[in-house]
């Protein structure tokens, strides 16, 4: 037998195999800490932790520095101050039949959330005594919501801010989460020589419903903190971006209710409940002296009777607003209605709904606005309050008048806003009309409201480069696309058929903003292009141009020397129409797949080019400008003779000085584009 010990046994190996990996009883391993000094956290170096000075920086020589270790402390707890309105009540009042007072403290509460801790104290004492101190004429829903009247005369000077402006100023500010609180606008300022704006702090729904679209915005090339502070006359802290932002929230409050309220909110029925007693500063309810038979409208208004839009408009400045209403906005907006709903429907309806009367009248008075810039614009500004105040308690109805608000609404904002935010000012109304199942074939003045806005639409997508608000499956009743192809073919009419190339174009804005793979991409593409072409080769007759010429010497003085085509065309849809068709089959041939195959006689982009110039040259419609400037931005691109680029600019300017709209911030945008190709 072999012992244990011969190498032959076994045995041996394993045992010293077996006495190989024992572990020795090493020393104990420094492990890297995140808590060691500056300078070895900066070098990525072990730190000893040895104070006040480790080894590291001892045998370096160096500065050994140590950060707070940061730890929650009893002073530094955020809870409500007792001398809060809220607390400072007596509790037993509530037990001994005396008037239960509700104080709303919403805004002194977002206000105390951003502001610093040492100034804590002091904006508590203010805003303590702001709110104790209520007006015989304030009036309060069975919420607990304060709505206050407008304050008829400011005792300051003119260009002075008075603290109800500076409160506004804090509110907008905290709405905005501390993105881009900025100085407030000319417009603001203003207001201290006329009438002072309403305090919307109880409108404004909490901070998280606050902006969500701050991606869309970011992926167009728009930084956060610039996506307020470049809004036109919307910019934060101004009246004007105040009752936008309450309106746009109360519109996603309304579009997410599950289904429409036939009282406006926050009223109730008289007969349902009454409202509670309340006792103002002399001891006399404010409901006694209501009305046992005032409506829920009507109570509602009461709060805003010093309000000055319609009151102070005198009838020569109200004629003159309804005739620039008749003679040029309602044009703009019926260009594709032979019906014309916003000329001869909507007026009938303003004489019943006074916020779409206040609405009308506000989007004709900041046309004129745009158009005469030497004229103040205190009357637009306070017949938009007069139209928010009294459009919000009407959101819950959802009735065709609330929706026809809040359109002409939209139009007013797109005005005034910065182009790069109107998809921002039209994300309420999308909701809104998504909410209520509107769409292209509703009839009547749904389907007048529902074109309108979604040409506006179209419009905020091509500047974004991104699809439509409201999706196109949701344009017309559900079906597929080769199916609503067919429908819009056989609808008769040429306003129809414009909006068809509507629907068309915002099927090539929703291709382009898709990721599908090449292959189902290029079979989209090939479909969507061939009804493209379809829909230029079958225009009915009054689609067609009346006058057709090439651009040559001899036709130099029909166009004004103009390098483009002569167009003529003889009714809005057609000019508009065909314009949008250019525009569609340009943007298509530019995202052409690289596998697609065009149809035979496919003309080129230049050709579509040169023809959405030449429209808008010689069709002076103002209504088809207002829809041109971003055609002609896509077209002046391609572009490159300086002939070409000065009838460009020509027509740009025709469009600001003669319609108001906005035109000259895409004329730089084209200059600076050219000037790159020159290499300047």
């Amino acid at each position: 037998m072999l012992s244990p010990s011969h190498p032959k046994c076994p045995e041996g190996p394993l045992k010293k195999a077996r006495d190989i990996s024992t572990p020795r009883t090493a020393a104990r391993k420094i492990v890297r800490t995140r808590t060691g000094c500056w300078a070895c956290r900066r070098r990525r170096k072990k730190c000893n932790e040895l104070r006040p000075i480790c080894s590291n920086c001892s045998r370096n020589g160096e500065a050994c520095e140590w950060g707070v270790r940061l730890s929650f402390r009893d002073e530094n707890i955020l809870t409500i101050p007792q001398n809060r309105p809220s607390l400072r009540q007596d509790l037993t009042s509530l037990y001994d039949g005396g008037p239960i007072r509700v104080v709303n403290i919403t805004d002194e509460v977002i206000r105390d959330y951003w502001s610093e801790i040492r100034a804590e104290d002091d904006l508590c004492e203010n805003l303590t005594n702001r709110t104790m101190t209520t007006s015989d004429n304030e009036w309060r829903d069975s919420n607990g919501v304060m709505t206050s009247d407008i304050c008829s005369s400011n005792n300051g000077p003119a260009d002075a801010q008075t603290p109800h402006s500076q409160d506004i100023i804090q509110l907008a500010a905290a709405q905005l989460l501390d993105l881009g609180a900025g100085e407030p606008s000319v417009t603001t300022s203003m207001m201290g020589s006329g009438p002072s704006p309403t305090h919307l702090g109880d409108l404004i729904p909490p901070l998280s419903s606050v902006d969500n679209d701050t991606s869309a915005t970011a992926d167009a090339g728009i930084s956060p903190e610039s996506l307020f502070a470049d809004d036109g006359i919307f910019l934060p802290g101004s009246t004007y971006f105040e009752l936008h932002s309450a309106l746009r929230n109360h519109i996603f409050d309304t579009a997410r209710s599950a289904c429409p309220s036939l009282w406006p909110s926050p009223c109730l029925r008289p007969s349902d409940v009454e409202p509670m007693p309340e006792t103002n500063a002399q001891g006399i309810s404010d409901t006694a002296a209501m009305p046992p038979n005032q409506q829920p409208e009507q109570a509602f208004r009461s709060s805003d009777s010093n309000t000055p839009a319609i009151i102070e408009l005198s009838k020569q400045e109200e004629y003159a607003l309804w005739k620039n209403w008749v003679d040029e906005i309602a044009p703009w907006l019926d260009k594709f209605d032979r019906d014309c709903h916003f000329q001869q429907k909507l007026p009938a309806l303003a004489n019943i709904h006074p916020h779409l009367r206040s609405s009308m009248l506000a989007l004709s008075a900041r046309q004129l606005e745009r158009k005469h810039p030497e004229r103040s614009s205190s009357a637009s500004l306070a017949l938009y309050q007069e139209a928010v105040h009294q459009l919000v308690p009407q959101l819950q109805t959802k009735l065709t008048d609330v929706v026809a608000s809040c359109v002409v609404l939209c139009v007013l904002e797109m005005m005034s806003c910065s182009p790069q935010m109107w998809r921002r000012h039209l994300d309420g109304c999308a909701c809104l009309i998504r909410s209520l199942g509107m769409n292209g074939f509703s009839g009547g003045l749904e389907q007048a409201l529902f074109w309108c806005f979604t040409r506006m639409d179209v419009c905020g997508g091509l500047i974004s480069s991104e699809s439509t608000l409201i999706p196109t499956a949701e344009w017309t009743p559900k079906m597929s696309l080769t199916e609503a192809v067919e429908l819009f073919h056989r609808t008769p009419g040429a306003d129809m058929y414009a909006n068809f190339v509507v629907f068309l174009c915002a099927q090539a804005l929703e291709l382009f903003a898709c990721d599908d793979p090449e292959a189902e991409y290029t079979r989209r593409w090939s479909e969507l292009f061939g009804h493209i072409e379809r829909w230029y080769a079958q225009r009915p007759p009054d689609m067609h141009a009346v006058l057709s010429q090439p651009a040559n010497a001899k036709h130099e003085a029909v166009t004004s020397g103009s390098p483009f085509p002569t167009l003529l065309f003889s009714n809005p849809p057609a000019i508009s129409g065909n314009q949008l068709y250019h525009t569609a089959a340009l943007l298509m041939l530019q995202k052409r797949p690289r596998r697609a195959v065009l149809p035979p006689a496919t003309r080129p982009i230049l050709w579509h080019a040169r023809r959405i110039c030449a429209i808008s040259i010689c069709n002076t419609h103002h209504g088809c400008w207002t829809n041109s400037v971003q055609p002609l931005w896509i077209a002046g691109q391609v572009m490159s003779h300086p002939a070409e680029h000065r009838a460009i600019m020509n027509i740009y300017q025709r469009i600001q000085n003669e319609t108001g709209w906005g035109a000259n911030w895409r004329a730089e945008d084209l200059k600076a584009h050219w000037s790159q190709l020159d290499g300047d």
